[in-house]
């Protein structure tokens, strides 16, 4: 009986457990391939009288290659999510997903500071 067992694990056992190794490495090093776009934004104050608080993003550079309608709507999607993580604690720093890309929000201190917004507003 013993004998019979092992000549079974000899067959059997070493392969089988090859083929699971290989089934599971191969997931995980098939689901490390998603690239994450981090979007920086910071809160700063507005002159408008109902809402005092404005969102400003720092462009991704993806963005520079899309067309101006595309853009616009991905810039109002990321507002209305800054908004969301700002009023739900919970979903922070959480990565998400805008048609076939992942974005992700950071906030920066507002310093004060304006940022490059274009290069008609550039001084260097």
């Amino acid at each position: 009986m013993i004998k019979q067992w092992i000549q079974f694990k000899e067959k059997w056992i070493d392969p089988i457990t090859w083929i699971i190794l290989f089934l599971v490495l191969s997931g995980i090093l098939r689901g490390q391939d998603v690239s994450v776009e981090i979007v920086p934004y910071r809160l700063v104050p507005s002159q408008d009288i109902h809402c005092q608080i404005q969102v400003e993003l720092v462009e991704p550079v993806t963005m520079m290659a899309m067309p101006d309608v595309y853009k616009e709507e991905i810039k109002e999607i990321l507002v209305d999510r800054v908004v969301f993580e700002e009023t739900n604690p919970f979903a922070l720093n959480h990565p998400f997903q805008i048609d076939d890309r992942y974005y992700q929000l950071i906030r920066i201190p507002n310093t004060g500071e304006t940022w490059y917004q274009g290069p008609w507003n550039h001084s260097e």
